[in-house]
């Protein structure tokens, strides 16, 4: 997890892949290698502090990677303040379909 509010961090924990500090442009770089791809069945953004759109095309490509049975969405958990309208911006509902 990150080390201070301004880093960016991640931890698998009970199926749901929890992430955390600022995911922009200036963190996710060095988040991303570092990060399960799959294993997970929730995305939980609780503590996420800033999101901008690099940290929004991360949490897509997560959800994208865990591919859900029947098709259903990947539940995104705690969504920080912003992410419903940069998800319209881009026109992705908030579960990143």
């Amino acid at each position: 997890m990150p080390t201070s509010s301004t880093d960016a961090g991640a931890r698998l924990e009970g199926g749901t892949l929890h992430l955390a500090g600022r995911l922009d442009r200036h963190h996710v770089p060095a988040l991303w290698p570092s990060l399960p791809r799959g294993g997970y069945a929730a995305i939980d953004l609780g503590g996420v502090t800033a999101l901008d759109t690099v940290g929004l095309a991360l949490v897509a490509h997560l959800a994208s990677q865990a591919p859900q049975d029947g098709g259903a969405a990947l539940p995104v958990l705690g969504a920080p303040a912003g992410y419903a309208e940069l998800c319209a911006a881009y026109r992705l509902s908030p579960d990143l379909r």
